[in-house]
């Protein structure tokens, strides 16, 4: 067996035994990246864990994934903090962030899962971006992408030495990352007539299940 190999082998047990026996393993810390979002950043005691892993679960369309993302590209941007967004389809809209965060932002455009994998694992490991986005959701009609777990506890064990946040959006509605933190549901439908919405409005009426891996964490729901 290739070194390599052997050594993502152990990190994924690792991992693995995190999630099962939560204490056993220390864990990352509790350092947070605040979101903008009052009332989220309250719910998650501060915002989003730094040398963590965080998946944002699209339970069907139009939940808000873009506008969530484009509001930490908008915040990064005032914190005058870089941040990178991987996009699985190159579908991310740019105009739904800020005009004057685009200079603050990284886009990873890609074609295929496992170039949006390798392109954020440059990302963590580089060390100089404190938030990374990847957007993994699956288009209308395509099949889920099968990436193996240990490309995942890949990624969030780099996170951890890093001290970066991953914040991952995924299309199933159990969750589909293993080795993450903290999982974010989303479950409200958004319509045409909230394209008039201004932010503070579209703050209060986007929705998130909160969920903390491990069993160990607080559970709500942060609106």
């Amino acid at each position: 067996m290739a070194d390599s190999e052997q050594r993502e082998k152990l990190v994924a047990l690792r991992e693995m035994l995190r999630e099962r026996f939560p204490g056993s393993v220390p864990a990352a810390g509790t350092e947070t990246f605040a979101t903008g979002l009052p009332e989220l950043d309250s719910q998650l005691g501060g915002g989003l864990p730094l040398g963590g892993m965080t998946e944002v679960v699209a339970d069907g369309p139009s939940c808000g994934v873009q506008w969530f993302f484009s509001a930490l590209v908008n915040v990064s941007a005032v914190n005058r903090r870089l941040v990178a967004l991987v996009d699985r389809w190159d579908a991310w809209d740019p105009r739904s962030a800020a005009s004057t965060a685009l200079e603050y932002l990284l886009w990873v455009r890609c074609r295929e899962a496992g170039q949006a994998v390798r392109a954020a694992d440059i990302l963590v490991r580089d060390g100089n971006i404190p938030l990374i986005l990847m957007d993994m959701r699956p288009t209308a009609g395509s099949a889920a992408d099968r990436i193996p777990s240990q490309g995942w506890y890949r990624l969030q064990r780099c996170a951890e030495q890093s001290r970066a946040v991953l914040a991952v959006a995924s299309g199933h509605c159990g969750g589909s990352v293993p080795g993450c933190r903290l999982r974010l549901r989303l479950d409200r439908h958004f319509r045409l007539e909230h394209l008039e919405f201004s932010h503070e409005e579209l703050a209060e009426a986007w929705k998130a299940d909160v969920r903390y891996r491990g069993g160990a964490g607080r559970e709500g729901r942060a609106v």
